[in-house]
């Protein structure tokens, strides 16, 4: 949290007193509920909701809210109410960008932070102001179980980074700690993906950053050695991997909101993806201080005939190579960031389905591409070396063009009708 956070009780009753004092334009003030969220006295919050909805939405001059305090205290059942009516204070940052997240892994509340994931998965993943997570939270009070909650949630947290550059790891004094971190980092298949590129406006995890915040927490489930292909379950079912269906799904109907998705499968190849990590890594060291993880690693959509086929057989490319007429932008394979942008090109299976991949990818520096180029133009000042990629549009690319598979891994099969 930054440091000019929430000083004693008595400067904080203070700060309530005198509330009604400059209110903001847009400031819904009611000193009474925030003192029953502040107290754990639910009913009471009830009764001041009851008689205005907007009361739940009240916050103090700093931007704390009832979430804040129901956190901050570990007030369950309050913060389970607030989930049911105003779900978005889950979320909610205050003026210096803390979220109940924040103080929940400070204060060691991991029923809170359990309920917050649960409810809310982006949640753990805002940053405040000072770039700090909930993890670096939990790790400046020493809080290794709760540390251990989130980086189960989210393992990417443990590789985030503050406004200092620094990881969780870097505030690590108790050696169990910095055991742990460095221990998870380790056992990590996910690579060092920074989740820094929030929106600018609410720094809440865009519909892409939070199908990472899942593919990074169930990436490799043991119990299905053996199979490649997992089917997740949809929201209905309430079991383990309904909110990670729910991710992928919204990411996919952000732009396909017409289509009625039967299917979402997690694709878990252990060799695979070691070997797209090290092709990451690579090109990562080429690109060295040019690198930027938010610009050159990408979730990607791309179709073709028999995908599934072609992940459980394990033979065969996902990824079609195009050429010629088929390469607007240059020979290779072609991947997009909307799946709307290749829906035309899905093939209908026999029972009248479509299926399209949801990957990672990783783009290294790119360039505009043209038609009839066999490769990425060259780097400037080199008369050897070309971009790793070729898009359609530097400032704002939507269509990614690769030299080969290698720039992907196929994360999750989507099977659905028009």
């Amino acid at each position: 949290m930054s440091s000019n956070k929430k000083g004693t009780e008595r400067r904080r009753r203070g700060s309530l007193n005198n509330s009604l004092q400059k209110p903001k334009a847009d400031l819904v003030v009611c000193p009474a509920i925030i003192d029953a969220a502040m107290y754990g006295k639910l009913e009471e919050i009830k009764e001041i909701a009851s008689q205005d909805p907007k009361n739940l939405q009240a916050r103090e001059p700093d931007g704390w809210t009832i979430a804040h305090w129901a956190a901050r205290r570990g007030h369950l059942d309050v913060l389970s109410y607030v989930a049911d009516r105003a779900p978005t204070l889950l979320s909610a940052q205050a003026d210096d960008g803390s979220t109940p997240a924040h103080y929940a892994a400070s204060y060691g509340h991991d029923s809170v932070l359990n309920l917050l994931g649960d409810r809310d998965p982006g949640s753990l993943m805002v940053n405040d102001s000072d770039g700090n997570s909930a993890a670096h939270d939990a790790t400046k009070h020493n809080r290794l179980t709760t540390l251990k909650l989130l980086v189960e949630r989210c393992p990417s947290l443990i590789y985030g980074m503050n406004k200092e550059q620094l990881r969780p790891c870097d505030f690590a004094v108790r050696d169990e700690i910095k055991h742990f971190l460095k221990d998870s980092e380790k056992a990590s298949m996910v690579p060092a993906v920074q989740l820094q590129n929030l929106a600018k406006e609410t720094r809440i995890l865009n519909a892409q950053n939070a199908v990472l915040a899942f593919y990074c927490r169930n990436y490799w489930d043991p119990r299905a050695f053996g199979d490649l292909l997992i089917q997740l379950t949809p929201p209905a079912s309430k079991e383990e991997h309904h909110m990670e269906w729910q991710s992928v799904s919204a990411e996919f109907l952000r732009t396909m909101s017409k289509a009625n998705i039967s299917k979402v499968q997690r694709y878990q190849d252990r060799a695979r993806h070691d070997a797209f990590t090290t092709f990451r890594d690579n090109i990562k060291a080429e690109c060295k201080d040019l690198w930027v993880e938010s610009n050159m690693e990408k979730w990607v959509f791309n179709t073709g005939p028999n995908l599934g086929e072609c992940l459980e057989r394990n033979t065969d490319t996902p990824y079609p190579f195009h050429r010629g007429g088929k390469a607007p932008y240059g020979d290779g394979v072609y991947v997009v960031r909307e799946a709307s942008l290749c829906c035309d090109e899905a093939v209908t299976t026999p029972d009248g389905s479509k299926q399209m991949l949801l990957s990672r990818c990783v783009t290294g520096r790119y360039s505009v591409g043209k038609s009839g180029m066999d490769k990425p133009s060259l780097l400037p000042s080199s008369n050897t070396k070309t971009f790793h990629s070729s898009v359609d549009n530097v400032a704002e690319p939507m269509t990614f063009i690769l030299q080969s598979h290698e720039y992907l891994y196929p994360a999750y099969l989507i099977t659905y009708r028009d």
